[in-house]
């Protein structure tokens, strides 16, 4: 089950709009959060997280980007890490949601 709940009516798949990268930020998430928290421990989670990070640094180049972005990848780096180890915490993955909310100003409701 999702954590995330997605608004898609202006997303058009493929489109390459800023609207179609937040969606994807929320996304992987998304992901992330099923892979740490819903018994998906055998999942390689690196292409998921360096897919995050695509999607965060087209939004960062194309409009949002300053010097708060250092610490989004920062933030990142902890969770990828704390996913291997198996310590993430939900904190962990809310934490990072927030930042990513307050940089690129997304737009979704929670489980």
């Amino acid at each position: 089950m999702s954590k995330i709940n997605i608004p898609m009516e202006n997303v058009v798949i493929g489109s390459n709009t800023i609207e179609e990268h937040k969606m994807q930020v929320l996304n992987f998430m998304n992901m992330l959060y099923d892979i740490a928290f819903n018994n998906a421990d055998k999942c390689n989670i690196n292409p998921w997280i360096d897919n995050l990070k695509y999607e965060i640094s087209w939004l960062r180049w194309k409009k949002y980007y300053n010097t708060y972005a250092c610490k989004i990848e920062t933030h990142i780096e902890i969770l990828r890490k704390k996913m291997i180890d198996k310590s993430v915490t939900k904190n962990d993955w809310k934490s990072l949601l927030i930042d990513l909310t307050s940089l690129f100003e997304l737009k979704y409701t929670l489980n």
